[in-house]
């Protein structure tokens, strides 16, 4: 669907709701929402229940929820794991998983720790339910690199994203575990 079929879509079916007295609310999600690059939770189409504000405070309290558990220590231990883990599983032929966590499992709390240390002036463009989501826009040296890096094969791939972790965030974030990095890193190099 092109962008104007979509909004015409959305057109329609807000005039077709709000006509409708037993229709509450109407909001739209992801894409539809159609925020640009803010971050992109919700839009409010229909509100006859204080749905705005009501979704503003589900908004408010997912955030503060995810920022409380994933501290960086936290972050940086999911990193490192799925690292070793992915590595190892890949060495015993398990193939498939040992690249989900490389390529998703550890990258995913990676880019949340790059958003979060390294400065950009483009933050505006961040996706506050999804990292990887215009990382590249943000962080178009780093997006480059990190697709780089995940085109190698997978033990490649989980050294060149401890490269970038170790590069970009030790000197960023007090207390950074330099050490299990290095060691994490010698076990992924072994045979």
């Amino acid at each position: 669907m092109t962008p104007d079929a979509n909004a015409a879509f959305t057109e329609a079916l807000r005039a077709r709701l709000e006509a409708d007295p037993r229709v509450v609310g109407l909001a739209a999600l992801g894409s539809m929402a159609r925020r640009d690059y803010e971050p992109d939770r919700y839009r409010v189409l229909l509100d006859r229940a204080d749905l705005q504000r009501r979704l503003a405070d589900l908004a408010a309290a997912t955030a503060a929820t995810g920022e409380a558990r994933a501290d960086d220590a936290w972050l940086l231990g999911q990193f490192l794991t799925s690292l070793l883990v992915g590595a190892a599983r890949h060495i015993r032929g398990e193939r498939l998983s040992g690249r989900l966590l490389v390529a998703s499992h550890a990258v995913r709390p990676l880019l949340i720790l790059l958003a979060r240390h390294v400065p950009s002036g483009r933050r505006d463009l961040s996706d506050d339910l999804d990292p990887f989501r215009r990382f590249e826009l943000i962080y178009p040296e780093l997006g480059g690199e990190l697709g780089a890096v995940l085109s190698r094969d997978t033990r490649a791939a989980a050294l060149g994203l401890l490269e970038i972790a170790s590069r970009e965030l030790a000197s960023r974030i007090r207390g950074f575990p330099s050490r299990a990095a290095e060691a994490v890193g010698r076990r992924i190099e072994e045979p």
